[in-house]
């Protein structure tokens, strides 16, 4: 793993800001996830409505955490391929 996670992690946070562009299929994706979930909390008490509200957020973290993560190795991956090449190049 890359050394300076922090220095990845504000590149990455800075890519995120400048580059959120959804596509077709993500915004298709949750259209369907709130309706859905609309459709779940209809009729349910508030505590299942909450247990419900837990759940998603859950869901959403797991996705970031692995977003990250793979920003991070593709980010290691192409410093690691880069230098290589570098090194080659020099002998």
């Amino acid at each position: 793993m890359f050394e300076n996670k922090k220095t990845i992690m504000k590149l990455y946070n800075e890519y995120i800001s400048q580059n959120n562009n959804p596509t077709k299929k993500y915004i298709e994706l949750k259209k369907e996830f709130e309706k859905t979930v609309k459709e779940l909390t209809e009729g349910v008490t508030e505590n299942e409505k909450t247990k419900i509200e837990r759940i998603c957020e859950c869901l959403l973290e797991m996705g970031k955490e692995q977003e990250t993560n793979a920003f991070v190795e593709g980010y290691t991956l192409g410093t690691n391929l880069t230098t290589e090449a570098i090194y080659r190049g020099m002998k």
